[in-house]
């Protein structure tokens, strides 16, 4: 007998089996759903790729006789997909501090459905009216934003260190105007921090900037494919332009993406152009999912046929929502997003996608499609926002680094409340007005009215901020060498400072202790190297270069203000989280790596400065690093002096020793309560034996010295405290403040000197022999 045909319609035509009769349960279901769906989302369209609020808009474009774009059906499972990768986004943020890619299957979708409402536009000959959808698009966008920012701002200054205020403020701004991931790039903010309670409340911001850059550029470039496909007799039609065009996003992104991840991965993640790829991957699955559906036979809306391969389509859809769930787990993405890896929860998506309809009850976008996943999905947008504030405050006021199990489910239920709240009282009814659509202007004055807030509350937050930091830390006068000695003070670390102005730097300065100069370029680098070069008054009596990463660089300070009095030149070259070697083995690395022969070649420096060893924040364990070696020899084969350093003792981030001092002293507690509560002693943080006293060679032509900071200067005493000579000595968990790094200029000074005299014996040499 032969069988039933797949195109056999289901609507009351023929008696149906009970298969049929379920293919027809669900495609009136979604056809239900598409008719009253107007959820809100992420990508501030509807799922259907027009905006749930433009039948308006149609119905007026077809009264001045303008065809009108078909509706494909809705979507259900795409709706659901999106609720189930923000769901992943705050699993992974809460429990584990790993990237799930669920942020990325938000970018796919974001450019699917947006792709969706243009490309019909564009196909039918309507306007695409860009600075309409722009008012549209970030008129639902902004107010659910801007209440979130305003919230965190004063979460942030109920429970987080006083510190962070000023950052805060500026973060808060930049949310807002959509720059975030622009300001966490200039900042060189690890994403991947494993601390979430160190990282700023606003940080998930990049996200939403990146998305509403984005925002701004693609309906531009639809209306240059509109320009091309109407320009010549034999004009190709725009579906092609358009395919053509974000093919070749595609691979000028995804290019770029890869060697930018490579050279420098933590900045990469943050940058719009290394992810303008995971966008145009959505826009070309819209303009080719209406090809596949026709020829592996998927349901067509306008004529309601069942699928094709039922079975084999909602495994198609497992096997991507598998995918999803498995790509936080499996990948170890903190060194690879965003570059080809990040193929891996853009394909999963893609899968679902291709799965569409499979009238199985168990298949994935049946799942997908029910009640729990379509509230999450409609939430979503507002869950994103919510999440990591909500958790960047829990952690502060625990203290913990991590959520635990109990309190994760704790914060995760607050997160979807806030967000239904947000959601039904701000979202929804801002985007469902019917007041707001009848005059355009009105979006432009939800969207401004919006940034007004955030900008009245940072003016307001900002001053609060300041006036509560000066009055903690500026009683008592101007601070002198004798109020603020830092390293330089050799009496008892903890004796009666308490009467002398509060510590320097205040919470004021920090956010100025910033890296030194770009000098991107030189020295045959293509790297982000930094560099800084303070010359010697007249023909400098040395040079002294301070190369490596971050530990390095803090010390500039120190050499800077010792050079002025020994009439040196000092330099400092190198590149943050590499270290002074020729075979570091980081492939971020591995262009400054071969750059360094060019760097001492074009300085000729007499004394090279360096980081020999490494500590670690969970006690005292410390070892030298094995890549100094060939660094070491390219010194020697110079003839250049070394002073070789032990690096300095590294802390636990909740909260960092500036943070936990600063509240004591701020509170009107001394340096003696600060470092009880927020010092340790030196057995806790350094080993008994310094790792690199082994390199320390007499070599009189190349000498090599090795130092100790930490227990001359950082750790006077045996006891490591945060504060030392009236000056906090850290910023953060494991770097120096630039006032304490000033007061280890004389320090630094003896060091140079020594190493100096040690290679002048050589020449000293053959005249002693001629006498």
């Amino acid at each position: 007998m032969a069988q039933p045909s797949s195109s056999t319609a289901v609507h009351g035509r023929r008696r149906s089996s009970p298969r049929d009769e379920e293919t027809e349960r669900l495609l009136a279901r979604d056809r239900s759903a598409a008719d009253r769906a107007e959820p809100s989302h992420h990508a501030a369209v509807d799922p259907q790729g027009d905006e749930p609020d433009g039948a308006r808009e149609r119905a007026g474009e077809q009264e001045r006789s303008r065809p009108a774009p078909a509706r494909p059906a809705f979507r259900t499972e795409l709706h659901g997909l999106r609720g189930l990768a923000v769901l992943l986004v705050a699993v992974y943020h809460v429990w584990f501090g790993r990237v799930s890619g669920g942020v990325d299957v938000f970018l796919f979708l974001s450019a699917f459905f947006l792709t969706g409402t243009f490309t019909r536009r564009a196909e039918t000959g309507q306007p695409l009216a860009i600075p309409r959808y722009w008012l549209r698009t970030f008129k639902r966008l902004m107010p659910p934003a801007a209440i979130v920012i305003v919230a965190t701002l004063a979460m942030s200054l109920a429970v987080l260190p006083a510190s962070s205020w000023t950052l805060l403020s500026r973060h808060a701004l930049a949310s807002a105007l959509y720059v975030q991931n622009i300001v966490l790039a200039a900042e060189a903010t690890d994403y991947y921090a494993h601390d979430a309670s160190a990282a700023s409340p606003f940080q998930h911001f990049w996200s939403l900037s990146v998305q509403g850059q984005v925002f701004l550029l693609w309906p531009v470039l639809f209306a240059l494919a509109g320009l091309l496909a109407t320009g010549g007799r034999r004009r190709p039609p725009v579906r092609t332009v358009l395919m053509i065009l974000f093919a070749v996003v595609l691979l000028a992104s995804l290019t770029w993406s890869i060697i930018d991840t490579e050279r420098a991965q933590s900045s990469a993640y943050f940058s719009t152009f290394a992810r303008l790829w995971e966008f145009a991957a959505g826009s070309l699955m819209a303009l080719l999912l209406p090809w596949w559906d026709r020829r592996t036979g998927g349901r067509r809306p306008e004529d309601d046929t069942a699928p094709l391969h039922p079975t084999g389509r909602a495994l198609l859809g497992w096997l991507g929502v598998a995918g999803l769930l498995s790509c936080g787990a499996v990948l170890q993405v903190s060194t690879a997003f965003p570059g080809w890896i990040a193929l891996w929860p853009l394909v999963s998506a893609a899968l679902v996608m291709a799965a569409g309809f499979s009238s199985r009850r168990w298949g994935a976008d049946a799942v997908l499609s029910r009640r729990p996943a379509r509230f999450l999905g409609d939430i979503s947008y507002a869950l994103y926002l919510v999440h990591w504030p909500l958790l960047v405050g829990w952690l502060a006021v625990r203290g913990g680094d991590r959520a635990g199990p109990l309190d994760g489910v704790v914060v995760l239920a607050a997160s979807i409340v806030l967000a239904w709240l947000l959601t039904r009282l701000v979202d929804t009814p801002i985007r469902r007005s019917p007041a707001l659509e009848r005059r355009w202007w009105r979006a432009g004055v939800v969207v401004a009215a919006s940034l007004a807030l955030v900008l009245a509350s940072s003016l307001v937050a900002f001053p609060a901020a300041r006036h509560v930091i000066e009055g903690g830390s500026s009683e008592g006068g101007a601070p002198t060498a004798s109020t603020h000695p830092g390293a330089r003070w050799t009496t008892d670390p903890l004796a009666d400072l308490s009467a002398s102005p509060a510590p320097l730097p205040d919470a004021l300065s920090i956010p100025q202790d910033l890296l030194p100069d770009s000098c991107t370029g030189r020295f045959g680098s293509a790297d982000a190297v930094y560099c800084r070069y303070q010359p010697a008054s007249g023909t400098p009596a040395a040079t002294i270069l301070l190369a490596g990463d971050s530990h390095a660089a803090q010390y500039a300070s120190a050499l800077m203000e010792e050079a002025s009095s020994h009439h040196w030149a000092v330099y400092y070259v190198g590149k943050m989280g590499c270290s002074f070697s020729t075979a570091s083995g980081n492939p971020g690395c591995a262009t400054i790596d071969a750059a360094w022969p060019t760097v001492l070649d074009s300085i000729k420096p007499d004394v090279v400065i360096t980081i020999g060893s490494r500590t670690t924040a969970s006690g005292p364990a410390e070892t030298a690093r094995p890549d100094l070696g060939g660094a070491l020899e390219l010194v020697r084969e110079r003839h250049i002096a070394a002073v070789v350093l032990r690096d300095n003792p590294r802390w636990s981030t909740s909260p960092s020793p500036y943070d936990c001092a600063f509240d004591v002293i701020r509170d009107g507690g001394t340096p003696a309560s600060a470092d009880a509560d927020c010092g340790a002693d030196l057995s806790a943080k350094a080993g008994a034996q310094d790792p690199i006293a082994s390199l320390a060679d007499d070599d009189p032509s190349a000498p090599v010295l090795v130092a100790d900071p930490t227990t001359d200067q950082l750790c006077p005493r045996d006891r490591c405290s945060p504060i030392v000579g009236n000056v906090f000595v850290y910023r953060d968990d494991n770097h120096l403040t630039t006032e304490f790094s000033r007061s280890m200029g004389p320090w630094f000074g003896a060091e140079v000197q020594s190493a100096l005299a040690a290679r002048d014996r050589v020449h000293a040499a053959p005249a002693a022999s001629d006498g």
